[in-house]
């Protein structure tokens, strides 16, 4: 079983993805509002891969990243974007390149690696 921590402040959208993901029946789905909530659960359980929404309103996606490298947890994580976010993502330096997504996208189709520090 693929345990997986998607965090989003659209409550609609984290059901709906938890369902999606969760039909074939070999991913299991942790969902949370906020990224406090988010890494009070990384403290307490592990998880296989993290899927984050890049903008939130309590921080966004990449600075919610750099808590989770602080942890020492190198579990995949990926970012969803909405629209202007990936050109602001491509103006950013660093050695850690994260894949990124729009949200409504394949994953594996149409979608890039940005550098993000």
């Amino acid at each position: 079983m693929i345990s997986l921590l998607y965090v989003d402040d659209d409550s609609a959208l984290l059901d709906l993805c938890r369902v999606f993901l969760e039909q074939e029946g070999d991913i299991s789905v942790v969902t949370e509002s906020s990224v406090k909530e988010a890494l009070g659960r990384l403290d307490t359980g592990q998880f296989d891969a993290i899927i984050s929404d890049y903008q939130m309103l309590e921080i966004d996606g990449i600075t919610f990243l750099r808590k989770v490298r602080q942890r020492l947890l190198t579990c995949p994580f990926f970012c969803l974007l909405a629209g202007v976010g990936r050109r602001l993502l491509s103006k950013r330096s660093t050695a850690v390149p994260i894949p990124i997504s729009r949200k409504g996208e394949i994953p594996g189709h149409s979608s890039r690696s940005f550098p993000i520090g």
